[in-house]
């Protein structure tokens, strides 16, 4: 059984095995949090017993914390969208920027929308954006999101 040290030696390769779960072997985030939090909840001190409520406690808390934020920025992120305040924030930065400039303006207008949205409502919602203005510039689609303003 893991306890003290131990226990922050085990996170670390609990966190090192999550990483290579999700990004070498393609696992879904969710399963591999949830194997990755049985393992560590296996080997350290926590009763067998309590592991499963331990482990949706921890889930539901932390849903609990960020769920609702989530939830508002993407009702917030689709009113942007739908009352059309994008495309008039995107082409007020084109106007500023200039069509040569447009992958800064692009980049923008991509920080002004995600700072009150959450970030997954703020990349669907630019996803749209982004096609329309490579059709307004008459720039490639990989320019645009390839393109680093500060490179």
């Amino acid at each position: 059984m893991l306890e003290g040290y131990s226990l922050i030696v085990g996170f670390v390769i609990a966190l090192t095995l999550l990483f290579l779960l999700i990004i070498k072997f393609k696992w879904d985030a969710y399963i591999a949090l949830l194997v990755v939090a049985l393992g560590l909840g296996l080997v350290s001190a926590i009763p067998t017993r309590e592991l499963a409520g331990i482990i949706a406690t921890g889930f539901g808390n932390t849903l609990a914390g960020v769920g609702i934020l989530i939830g508002l920025g993407i009702i917030y992120g689709q009113l942007l969208a739908s009352s059309g305040a994008i495309e008039k924030i995107a082409v007020s930065m084109l106007k500023a920027f200039g069509v040569k400039n447009s992958p800064y303006a692009l980049a923008a207008t991509a920080t002004t929308v995600a700072i009150p949205v959450f970030f997954d409502a703020a990349f669907v919602i630019l996803n749209k954006l982004v096609e329309s203005l490579a059709l307004k510039t008459k720039l490639s689609l990989a320019t645009l999101v390839v393109f680093s303003p500060s490179g």
